[in-house]
């Protein structure tokens, strides 16, 4: 898991600088509108850590953050050491007035104990442990931590006092966990390990089942309060957060897992696909082909795949004219989802689009309409023509 890890960072490092140009936040597909909009008070913010692509519904609602809080915690704690400015072995006392109920193990033992701030960050993770996270604050001193979150771009930093944040705000935050690990080979590794092995994993990782997720849960059962953030590690790793409130507590573990496994089938749609033109790769210069996040569509740059081809393509006054093998097709701006070809009108059942500056449209249309034949490798995503 470690190599494997290890590979997908240098993989996120070599790619993201040219693709991140081209990154959109994602218009949410109508079934999991409808889905978020019957559970209610939910939030949730996507984002793929190699192309920057994006999906958010209500990512700047605010709501009390409970033990998520914990990861930047963490991260700044881990920074420190690797700046040399805090020791992971020293020894902090467990005492009395560090003691809190509720998750955690600390609680249990007599003060007087001894812990390393090694051994406490991955309590307070591992098991969530409150006492840890008190203990941990006391020697970090609350307004350095603050400082911090601040510094990483936090938006909602304790108002009033109150630990309450967003979907937008913990993205921010396990971001920095995502840097902290790439940049620091020995203790980005220490680090990455306390959160992919939690006792925590009937959530995200329920519905990521196959992949490793480093994730925070946080949750307050009196408030019906239930978050988690996380990375997940799939090919192309993404950040994920979900946050909710007012789903029965016995439900809403699920309901975060079904919600996961929901964006992270959009996630696999989401992944690059790649075309062959008589088995050759065709190389996309900047805007790339992209399949429709809920599946079955491919769309590519009409301008580029066309003159591929060996066609030309004319753009005027919200009119697009693509020539290709002596057949016209005529798209208007007007219509998104009707297309002249050969002067004889048809509708498309979906729409042309506009994505990074480029016009999109359904590669079938142009195969079909030409009569090329098409195959669809799915272990590769590539569409061969």
């Amino acid at each position: 898991m470690k190599i494997y890890i290890h590979c997908l960072f240098v993989f996120i490092i070599f790619f993201s600088t040219t693709i991140n140009s081209f990154a959109q936040e994602e218009k949410l597909p109508e079934r999991l509108l409808d889905e978020l909009h019957s559970i209610g008070n939910i939030a949730f913010y996507y984002e793929n850590l190699v192309t920057g692509t994006s999906m958010s519904y209500q990512k700047e609602k605010v709501y009390a953050g409970a033990s998520t809080i914990k990861l930047p915690l963490a991260v700044y704690i881990y920074q420190e050491a690797a700046n040399g400015s805090l020791n992971l072995n020293q020894k902090l006392t467990y005492s009395v007035y560090h003691y809190y109920e509720g998750s955690g193990v600390i609680q249990f033992q007599p003060f007087g104990t001894q812990y390393t701030i090694r051994d406490l960050v991955k309590k307070m993770i591992v098991h969530s442990d409150n006492v840890a996270y008190i203990m941990l604050t006391e020697k970090m001193g609350r307004a350095n931590f603050l400082s911090f979150l601040q510094e990483i771009g936090g938006k909602n930093i304790f108002p009033n006092g109150s630990n309450r944040l967003s979907a937008e705000d913990l993205a921010t935050y396990v971001k920095s966990l995502n840097e902290f690990i790439e940049e620091h080979e020995l203790l980005g590794q220490e680090l990455l390990d306390v959160f992919v092995y939690t006792d925590y994993n009937d959530t995200i990782p329920a519905g990521a089942s196959e992949l490793n997720v480093a994730h925070k849960v946080g949750y307050l059962p009196l408030e019906l309060i239930y978050h988690d953030v996380g990375i997940v590690y799939d090919e192309h790793p993404y950040i994920l957060v979900i946050m909710t409130k007012g789903v029965p507590y016995e439900k809403v573990r699920g309901v975060i897992a079904q919600i996961t496994k929901k964006i992270h089938n959009i996630h696999l749609n989401l992944k690059p696909v790649h075309i062959q033109v008589n088995n050759k790769k065709v190389d996309f210069p900047d805007a790339q082909p992209v399949m429709n996040p809920e599946g079955g569509t491919t769309y590519v740059p009409v301008r580029f795949i066309t003159e591929h081809l060996g066609g030309q393509v004319h753009w005027f006054n919200g009119i697009l004219n693509v020539t290709l093998n002596e057949t016209e097709m005529i798209f208007y701006f007007e219509n998104k989802q009707k297309v002249l070809i050969n002067g004889v009108e048809e509708e498309l059942g979906f729409e042309i689009m506009e994505r990074h500056n480029r016009i999109y449209v359904p590669l079938r249309l142009i195969t079909e309409t030409l009569g090329f034949q098409v195959q669809w490798e799915q272990k590769t995503r590539t569409i061969n023509i």
